[in-house]
């Protein structure tokens, strides 16, 4: 489960409006009399299947197996009182774990609309005692809701259960719970990330793990910490993460210079420092990555980069506007164009001078 992709779950709710949507977009546009037909044809063949798998689910006298077998392929449900009946199999503790898991999984984008499942879900998600696969389900599902609810009852009965998972032993559920807080900013979640990079004995993530969530509402009084760990890193991950972070702090623009320069560093961290000087202090890029582009011992990679972020901000008005005339590294551009030893430098450095009008 990966904290900066869009959710399964909502995936899975586009696809299903997909046939309708076709359909309105079909006749708004004065498509023929036959595809609208077609279109709705599909649209009911897969309502007739959806309603066929949920009667053999819904079956109790079919075997576990069956059940989940029968429903495999559909991603929801649509008819109503079978939407009723999944819930009350969902809510019921007799039916087996991965009976109540799947049930759960196949009224997906119907959640929001039963009334009380949300916060029922909050409580079971942080409880031990909920059986294993409903437990982890819930906690899917939890997730992909935590990105539509917002600031009402339901949001913030996903906000105190993800909050209270925080602490939980079991280390996927404590990431998915920092990585929904971490996206709303919480201070709760905040707090505990940067005390763990503090002092590794609290961690509740891997450092590189937290370092990258503490990115998704960087705030400046991190940048010390996140510095701090810059220089003494537990690993190069988290060296490189928070060398992404570090650009809007002035004290360590100096030392991604040095990064960038550093034929001893790895490329990874070369490419990082690149980025993150490009993206936050880009008048100072060009200076800085120019002994880099020039160098024919350095990384091609490295050097493609340079040329093509460098290039990008030429393009840009108030460079345009303020440009009195060629330069250093324009002229090095051009020189590279003609003699670098890299045919795919050459090959950058040409686009460089092509793009910029150069002689």
């Amino acid at each position: 489960m990966s904290h900066l992709n869009v959710h399964p779950r909502r995936l899975a709710r586009v696809r299903l409006a997909s046939a309708a949507v076709v359909i309105l977009c079909a006749t708004a546009c004065g498509s023929g009399a036959a595809t609208k037909a077609n279109l709705q044809s599909e649209a009911a063949a897969l309502h007739a299947k959806a309603r066929q798998a949920a009667t053999a689910f819904l079956d109790t006298r079919r075997t576990d197996a069956a059940r989940i077998a029968a429903v495999r392929d559909v991603e929801t449900i649509f008819e109503q009182d079978q939407i009723s009946g999944f819930v009350g199999t969902l809510r019921d503790s007799a039916q087996s774990d991965p009976i109540r898991a799947t049930a759960l999984r196949k009224i997906s984008p119907h959640i929001a609309s039963q009334a009380g499942l949300i916060p029922e879900l909050s409580v079971w998600v942080q409880s031990r005692r909920t059986p294993k696969q409903l437990r982890h389900e819930t906690l899917e599902q939890l997730h992909g809701l935590s990105f539509s609810n917002g600031m009402t009852t339901e949001g913030q009965s996903i906000t105190g259960a993800m909050r209270a998972l925080l602490r939980d032993p079991d280390i996927e559920f404590r990431r998915t719970a920092f990585s929904v807080l971490s996206a709303q900013g919480d201070e709760t979640a905040q707090r505990a990330l940067l005390g763990g990079l503090r002092d590794p004995r609290t961690a509740p993530l891997p450092p590189q793990e937290a370092v990258s969530l503490l990115g998704l509402r960087l705030q400046p009084d991190y940048y010390p910490t996140l510095f701090a760990l810059y220089r003494r890193p537990p690993n190069e991950e988290t060296r490189i993460a928070s060398m992404r972070l570090l650009g809007g702090y002035p004290e360590a623009r100096p030392e991604l210079i040095r990064a960038i320069r550093n034929a001893n560093e790895s490329l990874q961290a070369r490419l990082a420092a690149a980025g993150t000087l490009h993206s936050s202090v880009p008048e100072q890029f060009g200076e800085a990555i120019l002994p880099v582009v020039e160098d024919e011992a350095a990384p091609d990679e490295l050097r493609v980069y340079g040329l093509r972020a460098e290039m990008l901000r030429r393009e840009s008005r108030a460079f345009r506007a303020a440009r009195k005339g060629p330069d250093g590294f324009d002229a090095a551009a051009s020189r590279l164009a003609r003699e670098s030893h890299s045919s795919t430098v050459r090959a950058a450095a040409g686009r460089y001078v092509s793009g910029r009008r150069l002689p």
